[in-house]
């Protein structure tokens, strides 16, 4: 039941940042700029470790790959992050698309390559390799 209601919490601060001009994306445009300014901090450690006991508790990947995308869409996370979340899917295929999805979210994307650490085969780091243009 806590799981949910950090869960609910997390997305309904996410609606006070949209409703307050900020997109989906955590950002917002930077007056005069092209730039984006990141307005919502990333997931502390420990928030990092809910998020992956709640993944875990999760049965398949299929049910995993949902929840995952939303906690990265609601808040930035680092690579550190993204890791564990990564390592909580069974299979390389669902690694690789979650971490593709989530390059996006990342705010610290100079550290993305070490994230092809996280698969079983070197052909599936590879792919994510390849997929990013990295």
């Amino acid at each position: 039941m806590k799981k949910l209601v950090f869960l609910l919490m997390m997305s309904l601060s996410s609606l006070t940042f949209m409703a307050q001009g900020i997109d989906a994306d955590h950002h917002r445009k930077a007056p005069h700029r092209h730039e984006h300014v990141c307005v919502v901090p990333a997931y502390t450690p420990e928030e990092i470790s809910e998020i992956t006991s709640t993944l875990k508790n999760l049965n398949f990947d299929d049910n995993r790959m949902p929840v995952a995308k939303l906690f990265v869409k609601v808040r930035p996370v680092t690579v550190n992050g993204l890791e564990s979340m990564a390592k909580q899917f069974s299979f390389d295929d669902k690694k690789v698309n979650f971490l593709v999805f989530a390059y996006d979210y990342c705010i610290d994307k100079e550290n993305y390559s070490r994230l092809r650490n996280v698969f079983n085969f070197s052909s599936n780091s590879d792919k994510f390799l390849n997929a990013l243009g990295l």
